[in-house]
């Protein structure tokens, strides 16, 4: 009896626990002047949460607003960020940068910089799979907003302590949106963590430092509690449209099930839903890691895969040497058969998805100047032969009635 009472009791500990896990988010918006800190913190559900990220990365043009709650309209006003006026434009390369961090495996951040940021709580705390889907959501969405061929290379400098790590993924786009899931800590060993923590205020330190000294920029961090603090509540916790998620929800799946056996590999096997995406604006000839090649890419269009270009070094402000990848796509060709024979067909661009069309070019350019080059001579030879004069014999034997009798 006494086993039973203390076996329910105990999971009845872990539901109220699992119950009363939250995620923390902290944000930050540069206006020229200190942010405004609340010292406590708002409850807000995870609905809401999604639009106040959207609005933050300037991707509200993708999120219906399906509430009229004046208390929701307050908080997405309120940690939304700067707003432009009505009827002002914002010009793309000019645009300030936009910095969403997404952390898993962490409950309470201690890391001073953070003391300068408002913050909400984010409860019930969705399921880690659930962030993680709307994080590579809004990574898709600021694909297709117009590419200004910029990058903000100081935020990536600041992010390469926790991008460099195989189990984090990082997608940075040419206007000035750069997104970062840290699965570092989630997946590390018991002895790691610590180093890991340290790394990742580090890394938010440095960040927190670049941001401050650029104009109308907007930090997100969110952090996630691990996946056994947490309940799995509800398929879609963020109501995210079933289009943009739905291909990667089997993706996550098999990510999931084999996370045990391989922790590393669970954001990487992405191919099957970049297959699907629409590649718009200027697509970047070099990229700093294979997963964002293949995320920046669509896995280079099917018609090839991404290689390791070259290693370059840069040298940082303090002096200090470190080596940038560039990685691109290397384009095969395609071989289809047929009855006739065998088709090729390569391919060419940054991501492999232009055609090559010289062949065909060529054939149809030369019979083009061919058949014009015999019209043209056609005409120029009756053209000639309509104006020589007749000959003098058919001239002779043409003549007028003659005159009767005489």
């Amino acid at each position: 009896m006494r086993l039973l009472r203390t076996t329910l009791l105990c999971a009845a500990s872990v539901s109220i626990a699992a119950a009363s896990a939250v995620a923390n988010v902290y944000v930050y918006d540069h206006h020229g002047a200190s942010s405004p800190h609340t010292s406590s913190s708002e409850t807000i559900d995870a609905k809401t949460s999604r639009l106040i990220l959207a609005q933050r990365l300037g991707l509200s043009r993708f999120h219906a607003l399906k509430t009229t709650d004046d208390e929701a309209l307050r908080r997405i006003n309120d940690f939304g960020g700067r707003q432009r006026p009505l009827f002002a434009t914002e010009k793309p390369a000019e645009g300030p940068s936009r910095v969403l961090v997404v952390v898993e495996g962490v409950d309470e951040p201690m890391i001073p910089a953070l003391a300068d940021f408002k913050s909400f709580s984010i409860s019930p705390a969705p399921h880690p799979s659930d962030s993680y889907q709307l994080w590579s959501t809004l990574s898709t969405e600021s694909s297709q907003l117009p590419q200004t061929g910029r990058s903000d290379y100081k935020v990536l400098r600041a992010l390469a302590p926790l991008s460099e790590m195989r189990s984090n993924s990082l997608d940075t786009y040419s206007n000035n949106r750069t997104l970062l899931y840290v699965k570092s800590i989630a997946t590390a060993a018991h002895d790691d963590v610590s180093e890991q923590l340290q790394t990742l205020g580090s890394a938010i330190q440095d960040l927190y430092k670049v941001l401050k000294e650029s104009e109308g920029s907007s930090l997100s961090i969110m952090f996630m509690p691990s996946s056994s603090k947490c309940s799995k509540h509800a398929t879609n916790a963020y109501g995210v449209t079933l289009s943009k998620r739905s291909a990667k929800e089997q993706i996550l799946s098999e990510a999931n099930s084999s996370a045990a056996v391989k922790p590393s590999s669970t954001v990487e096997p992405t191919t099957p839903f970049l297959a699907t995406k629409v590649l718009k604006g200027a697509i970047p000839t070099c990229f700093s890691s294979k997963h964002n090649c293949e995320t920046g890419t669509n896995n280079c269009t099917s018609h090839g895969s991404c290689v390791l270009k070259y290693t370059a070094e840069t040298k940082n402000q303090d002096g200090s040497m470190a080596k940038s990848d560039c990685y691109g796509c290397a384009c095969k060709a395609e071989v289809k058969k047929n009855k006739q024979g065998s088709k090729t067909t390569k391919f060419g661009g940054p991501a492999c998805n232009k055609k090559d069309v010289v062949m065909p070019f060529w054939l149809i350019g030369g019979s083009s100047v061919l058949l014009i080059f015999i019209v043209a001579w056609g005409m120029g030879l009756l053209y000639s032969m309509g104006g020589e004069e007749l000959p003098s014999v058919i001239g002779a034997g043409v003549s007028g009635p003659k005159a009767k009798g005489s």
